[in-house]
């Protein structure tokens, strides 16, 4: 039987009420948690923030960072809302940057605050609506973004936008060949997508996965991001791939999952024992 579709927002909603206090994210390195209660507090902020914009279904949010779990976390919150998210490459498409926000038409751009300062340079030439932001989704003297989020409620507030037919997010191609390209995925279909890898790999609420691979990419959010978030699970995300630090992540935070490329697994097979 196909799974009835649900929403980010609805998805955050439950665990909210069934698991709140239960942690769905770790920074890897600093060890800084992120419940589910929070996740759902953090969408509520999102949804009223971008309200009072008058963002529809359709407009986008662009996301310049590496990982961080400000980042993951504006990749849900801003789904959860109804508008769609592009999370850029900031490593591999420095040069195509500005003709992704020139395609993609932002209505909003929020970036990490050690962001190149080339890109800062383009980010404020678009003339449009920006913020810092940095690693954790609290506010702080360092934290421009998450400290307006603040003031904003909690609790729901706000209509939400847009049907599961929209889009949910516009990923960028690598470029390797020509120009990246934008992909449109529907809410509707990204459901699906990981809905699929949820029950293809058995993931439990149980499960603690292990993502050190750009989530800018695909393969992370399909495999870590997302599917954590829908299953109930625990995501340890990485700032990189760390040859020395990988086992030790996986003995402290209790991992079950992580996937991986194969030069990553490579180095770790050859580790000395």
């Amino acid at each position: 039987m196909r799974t009835p579709f649900k929403s980010v927002y609805q998805i955050a909603e439950r665990h909210a009420r069934e698991r709140g206090n239960k942690v769905h994210a770790i920074a890897a390195e600093s060890g800084i948690e992120v419940t589910f209660k929070q996740v759902f507090a953090l969408c509520n902020q999102m949804a009223s923030f971008l309200a009072k914009r008058g963002f529809q279904a359709n407009d986008r949010v662009s996301v310049l960072a590496d990982n961080c779990l400000s980042q993951m976390l504006l990749f849900h919150m801003v789904q959860a809302y109804g508008a769609t998210i592009n999370l850029v490459n900031c490593e591999v498409h420095t040069k195509n940057v500005e003709q992704i926000l020139f395609d993609v038409e932002p209505k909003l751009i929020l970036w990490h605050r050690d962001l190149a300062p080339e890109l800062q340079v383009i980010v404020r030439a678009t003339g449009v609506e920006h913020y810092t932001f940095d690693d954790n989704p609290v506010p702080s003297s360092t934290n421009e973004f998450f400290s307006l989020l603040a003031k904003e409620l909690s609790t729901p507030s706000v209509p939400l936008v847009g049907t599961p037919q929209d889009f949910a997010l516009i990923n960028y191609t690598s470029g390797t060949t020509s120009s990246p390209k934008g992909v449109c995925c529907s809410h509707e279909a990204y459901f699906y997508v990981n809905d699929g890898d949820v029950q293809a790999f058995r993931i439990a609420e149980t499960d603690r996965i292990l993502e050190y691979r750009a989530v800018t990419w695909c393969s992370p959010q399909i495999l870590s991001v997302c599917t954590t978030l829908q299953a109930g699970a625990t995501i340890v995300l990485a700032k990189k791939f760390s040859q020395s630090h990988f086992f030790e992540w996986v003995q402290k935070y209790g991992v079950t999952i992580s996937a991986g490329v194969p030069t990553a697994i490579t180095m770790l097979l050859a580790r000395p024992h």
